[in-house]
């Protein structure tokens, strides 16, 4: 069993080890082993070629845990009867794909309560006209863009700063956690940044996978959300200039007439066309991901414990 958090230590995860390294990470457990089994009475004491086979075999059941959230690294002793552990134990992060897939079903709730405050609020307002359901429409387009935005932002900026731990070969400092900070800021509210952004620091080019229609449509939810933010929706010069989308621009003309203003007014086709974006983002995002934490991962724990031993050294050395 391997995740984003927990690996499983056997002879599989071992074996692409070197022998030098495999020998030095076998000591790391085999020192952890001894000292949870007398803490907790659960196993008897084996020798350390004992402890190896066994645990190569499976009949020691350990696993290194790694979590690129929180940044903690750690090894669990699986007692007899207990469950294989499925998320960080310190901050209860799951995987970085639950992640993203929680923030999109955030984008499901909303649409599902604007659907139901929207059918009670056009059956219930006085004076009901054409106008009325015109602004109530705009009023739900503007909570689900911004929504949408924030979405995007978030699974980003995550995406962003787990691939960077795995570069660095350290999920748990301070320093490279400012590092990753400084990096990018606020820049992933645009998309050409972002593309930027992931070029430069990680040489990812995110044009190879994602669509030049995805990134269209992610431009367009920016500069949504900038104009519903900033302008109350109202349409002005600089964004007309910005929006690519004619039926958005078509739009503007004919609901001018109807509620007096350059009022944004979107299809529900456009909205779902915009999600499907982020999630094809996300998808593509989690392939890049998949693949950079498959190849670093075990590097990433090595160097922390391979540091650990020096600094025990310069400890023993200096007292």
């Amino acid at each position: 069993m391997e995740n984003e958090i927990y690996s499983k230590i056997n002879s599989d995860f071992l074996k692409s080890m070197n022998t030098h390294t495999r020998q030095f990470m076998l000591g790391i457990y085999y020192d952890e082993f001894k000292r949870i089994s007398r803490n907790q009475a659960l196993q008897k004491e084996f020798t350390f070629l004992e402890f190896s086979e066994k645990l190569e075999h499976n009949e020691i059941s350990m696993f290194q845990q790694h979590c690129l959230n929180c940044g903690t690294i750690d090894i669990i002793l699986e007692s007899e009867g207990s469950h294989e552990p499925q998320y960080c134990t310190k901050c209860g992060r799951k995987s970085l794909s639950d992640f993203g897939i929680e923030n999109i079903d955030r984008i499901s709730r909303v649409f599902s309560f604007n659907n139901v405050a929207v059918s009670k609020m056009i059956s219930t307002v006085h004076g009901k006209s054409e106008y009325s359901d015109k602004l109530i429409t705009f009023d739900t387009n503007q909570i689900e863009l911004i929504i949408i935005n924030s979405v995007l932002e978030t699974i980003v900026k995550e995406y962003f700063e787990q691939l960077m731990k795995l570069k660095l070969m350290k999920i748990n400092d301070s320093t490279v956690i400012k590092i990753i900070n400084e990096s990018y800021k606020n820049d992933f509210q645009n998309i050409e940044k972002t593309i930027s952004i992931f070029k430069r620091y990680l040489g990812i080019n995110l044009k190879e996978s994602v669509s030049e229609e995805d990134i269209k449509n992610i431009k367009e939810i920016v500069e949504l959300r900038n104009i519903f933010i900033h302008n109350n929706g109202v349409a002005d010069e600089k964004f007309l200039r910005k929006i690519e989308n004619k039926t958005l621009i078509n739009n503007l003309k004919t609901n001018n007439k109807i509620v007096g203003d350059k009022y944004i007014f979107l299809e529900r086709s456009d909205i779902m066309n915009y999600v499907k974006s982020i999630i094809n983002l996300f998808t593509s995002l989690e392939t890049i991901f998949t693949l950079s934490f498959s190849q670093n991962i075990k590097n990433v724990f090595i160097s922390y414990y391979l540091t650990m031993q020096d600094k025990t050294k310069r400890s023993s050395h200096e007292s």
